[in-house]
């Protein structure tokens, strides 16, 4: 297998927004704890020439790991695809996107073509010609779609001038998800928005207005000591409730695992409900619309309904 080529990030920072930044402007902090004040004092640094180097590696195994299994993961999915007589195309782009009078760019991973006379139909979304594939792998996926993922692909969209955009997600149980979306102007012009409030901050040098205290900060403490004689024991009451509830989170983490490995099985022989010695598994995967915290239309999440029971000859 030859070496993997990873070309990174092509946008240029201090001229414009990358895709991936935009979560953190618009949500004003992204799912790696960036905010969007830390992403403008990034921008700032670079227009004055101010080199930074590696400031923050919290995420960088996360970004490693991501950016070369990239390569791997597309041409999975699309023999996958193959295999169910829907020949799919994904090149890498080798220049960014951009909107210049905007100030925004996009790095994309993909561009996918559907095959001509052909439908892919994900989500219940029917995709036609060109639009932008982003590979993400999710260690963490809780089956459902990030709100950086739709506002990442969003912008992808509008840079690169395509209708519509599928989020290819590798979980932490190595299976493939999809999310499609098509071109919401409504989030458009919010990214439209965000992005002409950036760069007039950064033109005028100045700041985003303090975010606001945290609820812990509103509220009111009471230091409560106990007295002798006490009927309650608080102390002795806080202790019990925290072992029972580490008690609680041992036993909910053994759970999970083993569901994990029970499930694993079932879709490996196809079976939705499975015997084995007095227990009987069941295990089925829908899809059901999604509310998020971005209206976008379009949004599915899988739901799976997982029960065990014993049965019993009696």
């Amino acid at each position: 297998m030859p070496d993997v080529k990873v070309t990174g990030k092509k946008t240029i920072t201090g001229k414009e927004l990358g895709a991936s930044e935009m979560p953190a402007v618009l949500l004003h902090k992204d799912a790696y704890g960036n905010t969007r004040q830390e992403k403008l004092d990034e921008h700032k640094r670079a227009v004055a020439g101010v080199e930074v180097i590696d400031k923050k590696v919290l995420n960088k195994n996360a970004l490693l790991r991501g950016t070369f299994l990239e390569h791997a993961i597309v041409p999975w999915w699309l023999e996958t695809m193959k295999e169910d007589g829907m020949e799919c195309q994904a090149t890498e782009p080798e220049k960014a996107f951009r909107l210049e009078e905007e100030k925004l760019g996009a790095t994309l991973d993909r561009i996918l073509k559907v095959p001509a006379k052909c439908e892919l139909v994900i989500n219940d979304l029917v995709l036609k010609g060109k639009g932008v594939l982003e590979v993400k792998t999710d260690f963490y996926h809780t089956g459902k779609c990030k709100p950086d993922w739709m506002i990442q692909v969003h912008q992808q969209m509008m840079c690169a001038d395509l209708p519509w955009a599928v989020v290819l997600v590798m979980t932490q149980q190595g299976k493939l998800v999809t999310y499609a979306f098509k071109r919401d102007m409504k989030l458009c012009n919010q990214i439209l928005q965000a992005a002409r409030e950036f760069w007039d901050l950064l033109e005028k040098d100045r700041d985003y207005p303090p975010a606001a205290p945290a609820e812990d900060e509103k509220l009111k403490v009471v230091t409560v000591e106990g007295k002798q004689g006490d009927n309650l024991d608080l102390e002795v009451v806080a202790t019990d409730c925290m072992k029972a509830k580490a008690e609680s989170r041992h036993w909910s983490k053994i759970a999970k695992d083993n569901q994990e490995i029970l499930e694993l099985h079932m879709d490996s022989i196809g079976a939705d409900v499975m015997n084995v010695g007095s227990y009987q598994i069941k295990s089925v995967t829908t899809q059901k619309p999604k509310r998020t915290m971005v209206d976008v239309p379009g949004q599915f999440i899988d739901s799976t309904s997982f029960s065990i029971k014993e049965v019993t000859n009696e």
